[in-house]
C-alpha cells in the first residue's frame, strides 16, 4: 500500500502546523500582489501563535 493515500494518517493542516510553531516564512512568487495576499496568511499566523513571521518574495520578468 502506498503510505502517501494512507486516509487512517493524514497530514498535519497549515493550522495545526502553525499552532506548534515559533517561527514562519511566507513567500510569495510574483510582483507585488503576492506580497499583499501574504498579509491575512501572516495576520492568521500570529493570531495562531507564531512569533516570528517573515515576508518576501520573489520578483522576476517572467512574461518574455
Amino acid at each position: 500500500m502506498d503510505p502517501s493515500n494512507d486516509r487512517s494518517n493524514p497530514k498535519p493542516s497549515v493550522i495545526e502546523l502553525a499552532r506548534d510553531a515559533r517561527r514562519a516564512l511566507v513567500v510569495g512568487v510574483g510582483g507585488g500582489g503576492d506580497i499583499i495576499q501574504a498579509i491575512p496568511v501572516v495576520n492568521l499566523l500570529k493570531l495562531l501563535g507564531v512569533e516570528d513571521v517573515w515576508v518576501g518574495g520573489v520578483s522576476c520578468q517572467w512574461w518574455t
